[in-house]
């Protein structure tokens, strides 16, 4: 079996993750070279085997000592690495699963789980504009009874990574308005007292000064 079964969806995660999850990258950044890759591989089976249970921390720590075997080849790396942010999902600990399948991407780029999985995360994260490009990604190599599904897909985070956008437009306004108040009330006036017509020919902004206000 190369790698597990089971869903990506995310579940609530305990109040330790954050702080486990700095422990994987600290231990992982240091290589046992007294590991051989069987012994790497039987970790791995032994993390398929805890996540099939449901023991999400447990098959991480699993799939953290496979990756400090230093022979493994490329391709097995990846998948530890897709493992591992399939578990990470679990838990909603989507920052460790965009980390995980990058770096298992870097080693296979056309993973095609590890490209799903980082997907979700950043949707999880509402990082909607890499979720797009991974859903573009993902519809290049489509089989065609999945291409609608895509299709859908990006269309939907196409409106949300929008919405997100006009969001966060209208927010820096606000605050950009509560500064020109805070400056422009030493001089009895207000933002209210500037209205902004944009040129349809140009798309640029002309400003007129209105005394009474609006």
């Amino acid at each position: 079996m190369e790698e597990m079964k089971g869903s990506d969806d995310g579940e609530i995660a305990n109040e330790r993750v954050e702080e486990e999850s700095k422990d994987v990258v600290e231990v992982e950044s240091e290589y046992d070279d007294d590991l051989e890759a069987d012994e790497a591989k039987a970790a791995k089976e032994e993390g398929n085997r805890l996540y099939g249970l449901g023991e999400w921390m447990s098959s991480i720590d699993s799939y953290t000592k496979a990756l400090r075997c230093r022979k493994v080849d490329p391709n097995e790396r990846a998948v530890y690495y897709c493992n591992r942010a399939a578990a990470r999902l679990k838990i909603s600990d989507n920052e460790g699963v965009v980390s995980d399948c990058t770096k298992a991407l870097k080693k296979r780029p056309d993973y095609e789980k590890a490209l799903v999985r980082r997907k979700t995360a950043h949707v999880n994260l509402t990082n909607y504009g890499p979720a797009l490009d991974d859903a573009k990604e993902l519809l290049k190599t489509a089989r065609s009874s999945e291409r609608t599904s895509y299709i859908s897909e990006i269309s939907r985070l196409e409106r949300l990574k929008l919405e997100k956008d006009e969001k966060q437009k209208q927010e820096a306004i606000e605050q950009l308005k509560e500064v020109g108040n805070s400056f422009l009330g030493m001089f009895g006036m207000s933002v209210d007292n500037f209205k902004f017509e944009q040129d349809p020919g140009t798309g640029s902004y002309n400003v007129k000064f209105n005394q009474g206000g609006s």
